[in-house]
């Protein structure tokens, strides 16, 4: 009885750590969400560089002088870029809703938003965009669309 509640129990603490490590949500920072951006076309981008990301900050920020590069360390974070590219008013938007390890692969669920029919939005160029730092990882990374509204 004894070697079968063992067995039972080192069974159990198995599973749970394989659960723990497959599909698990990673925790997420933003970096900057806004209704704004330089960013002109579709974009669902990984930056793992320093280099990089100086590159992509430069390129997307709208302010003049343009707000200050947040700052990652990227021996242990990496930057996911979402942007919608550039909208004809206001009412879109797009959201990194959860960053999600797997074992083969990351998989970066967005959520975009488009304004209702017969709404009233701003009647300007926009460009939405959503940037998080998440932990640093060597895996490819699939972007899934979790769907548009609301």
């Amino acid at each position: 009885m004894l070697k079968i509640f063992a067995a039972a129990t080192l069974l159990n603490f198995a599973l749970a750590s394989v659960s723990a490590t497959t599909d698990s949500p990673l925790p997420l920072r933003v970096l900057l969400k806004s209704a704004f951006s330089r960013i002109q076309k579709p974009m669902e981008k990984v930056i793992r560089s320093e280099d990089e990301w100086k590159k992509f900050w430069a390129d997307a920020s709208v302010n003049e002088p343009a707000k200050p590069l947040p700052k990652v360390d990227f021996s242990k974070e990496m930057v996911i870029v979402a942007a919608l590219g550039r909208r004809n008013s206001g009412g879109f938007s797009i959201e990194i809703t959860r960053v999600q390890k797997t074992d083969d692969k990351l998989k970066v669920f967005l959520k975009k938003r488009t304004p209702p029919k017969n709404s009233m939005a701003i009647q300007a160029l926009t460009a939405p965009i959503h940037v998080v730092a998440a932990p640093s990882t060597s895996l490819a990374v699939e972007f899934i669309d979790a769907g548009t509204n609301p």
